[in-house]
Parts: structure tokens; sequence; C-alpha cells
């Protein structure tokens, strides 16, 4: 079954070629502005439409649902059957349909879209791992780990980019799983049992405050078991 837009987009391109086709100068004009008027308003739900039946196909919740997008497509095939059966039924001076059809799909357009917003920035943060950002600081202080923890927090950044950017096509809806995958991977590479005078060590060495109170024997010791011992620089500082 042809969807909404599919459907609005058949009849306005059968009514065009139908159009071209016409004898009488009149007969022409009035196809002509049929089809303009209905694919100004298809045109605008076209983008939504796309998202929502992507979003559907994953799986992902939309939060609400749109009984008057079925009363549309009910409408727009009333009207494809009419043409179907006669197409200068087209052309009648009846023109509330026209008016009803165009309201219906602003209005449509105008709804989906905030609960598309709302959908999509749920499901991305739902894929998005927990970072421990008071971690990161500590491990770029670390020449060790300062390339992953800058890694995660580019993907990290990433995810929040996502989340509030509506996709358009099936790879930029698959992104957050992939994204997902290769943020848990480079998680894995971190170090997450660092002793609390080493996450002050490294916070100070980032903040250059460090002083020599910071060189704790529990943290000398985690830095010689890690082999960063050799990394580590002091100097004498001027008050």
């Amino acid at each position: 079954m042809p969807t909404l837009i599919e459907r609005i987009r058949e009849l306005s391109g059968q009514i065009r070629s139908l159009a071209d086709s016409q004898v009488t100068e009149d007969e022409a004009k009035g196809f002509a502005t049929r089809t303009e008027e209905l694919s100004e308003p298809s045109n605008a739900i076209a983008v939504p439409a796309q998202r929502f039946e992507l979003f559907t196909d994953k799986g992902i919740p939309i939060g609400k649902s749109f009984p008057e997008a079925c009363r549309l497509k009910r409408t727009i095939d009333e009207l494809a059957a009419k043409y179907d059966a006669d197409p200068r039924s087209i052309l009648a001076p009846d023109s509330n349909w026209r008016l009803a059809t165009r309201n219906q799909l602003a209005r449509l357009a105008e709804r989906i879209n905030p609960s598309l917003s709302e959908g999509w920035r749920s499901h991305v943060l739902s894929l998005k791992p927990v970072v421990d950002q008071g971690l990161l600081r500590v491990l770029r202080s670390s020449p060790a780990h300062a390339a992953h923890a800058n890694r995660v927090e580019e993907l990290n950044t990433e995810f929040n980019r996502l989340a509030e950017r509506l996709p358009v096509t099936q790879e930029e809806v698959d992104r957050p799983e992939r994204l997902s995958k290769e943020l848990h991977r480079v998680l894995e590479d971190l170090p997450t049992d660092i002793p609390q005078p080493v996450r002050e060590l490294f916070l100070a060495i980032n903040q250059s405050t460090a002083t020599a109170a910071h060189l704790t024997n529990e943290a000398v010791k985690w830095l010689r078991e890690k082999e960063l011992l050799h990394t580590l620089r002091i100097s004498w500082g001027a008050d």
C-alpha cells in the first residue's frame, strides 16, 4: 500500500500528465493549478513523513500517535479514487477539499516535528554510555591516557550533537548504534581504578597547582606500577 506522501505525489504526477494532454487551455490551467495545490503541502510534510517511516522501521518510539494522519490518508485515497474513475472530477468547483487537505497537512507537519525531535533525542541518549567527566579531566594529564581521554570526549560530544540533529537517511538513523559501540571500546581502554591521591595529583598538574605534597606514597606507588613515574617532571616554581 502506498504511503500518504506517495499517494499524493502519485496523484500530482497523474494530474500533471493529464494537464499536458488537455486540448483546452482552461482545462490545462485547471489541472496545473490542482497539481500545484497538492504538491506544495505534500512537499512540506515529505521530510517529516520520511523520518516517521525511518523511526517506525527502527523501532524508535515517537511518543504520540497521529490519528489525523490516517484520516488524511483516507481523504487522499478518496480523492484519488474519484480521479481514477473520472479525471475531470479534479476540476470540480468544490474547493473545500483543497483547503481542508492543505490545512491538515500543515497541522500534521507542525505536530509531528516536535515529537520526532523528542523521540530521536531520547533514543540517541539512551545509547550513550555513561562518561565520567572527572575521570577524563584526570586522564588528560596523563601522557599514557591523554589521547584516549580526548577521543572519549570527541565521541561524547558527537553523541550530544546527534541527539539534537534529526536524521533524514538510514545511515544517519543507524549512526548512534555504531557510535555507541565505538565509545564503549574506547572506554574499555581507560583505567577506572585510579586512587583518589592520584586523581588529586593529576588534577593539580592539569591546573598548574601541583606541589610536593601531592606526591604521596600511594600516588608514587601507583605511578610506578603503571610505569608512569618516569613521565613525571618536577621543577621549582616561584611564589
